[in-house]
């Protein structure tokens, strides 16, 4: 990411999450259960987003799913994507990339993300396995190898 977009792009990415806490959108967030274990910014930081993660998933507009790894690989892994549906307009698919967003909306397209949404829902565990799965990590000793 470019140095001089950094501030800019936290900045949008804190807002867009002010706008979930303040609406009452339903939201599914699939995760990869490797990204749960990444050690990255040491035990506390790793701990409290853990943390943070089961704090929204009970909140009755959000769902997280983890993709479990013994599953191995999966129509997820492409590249991650945000895919919005709407009441009154055609759903987009939001494709961020290093230095650009694209946009989705032609139906051929719309579709393929469509059977990738439905893929990942039957392969991932459900949301209380999920929930049940971060705690259980939130309370592993750092590192995680250490806990296998």
């Amino acid at each position: 990411m470019p140095r001089d977009e950094v501030e800019a792009r936290v900045g949008a990415r804190l807002k867009m999450q002010e706008q979930l806490r303040r609406s009452q959108l339903t939201c599914t967030f699939y995760l990869h259960e490797l990204a749960l274990s990444l050690p990255v910014g040491g035990p506390d930081v790793r701990r409290e987003q853990l943390h943070h993660l089961l704090r929204r998933a009970v909140r009755s507009n959000i769902v997280i799913r983890i993709m479990p790894t013994k599953i191995g690989a999966h129509v997820g892994m492409d590249m991650p994507f945000t895919r919005l549906t709407f009441a009154k307009y055609e759903p987009v698919v939001c494709v961020e990339c290093e230095n650009s967003t694209a946009f989705i909306e032609d139906e051929v397209s719309l579709d393929g993300y469509a059977t990738t949404v439905r893929a990942l829902s039957e392969s991932s565990l459900d949301s209380e396995e999920s929930r049940a799965l971060i705690a259980r990590l939130g309370e592993a000793p750092w590192p995680l190898e250490e806990a296998v």
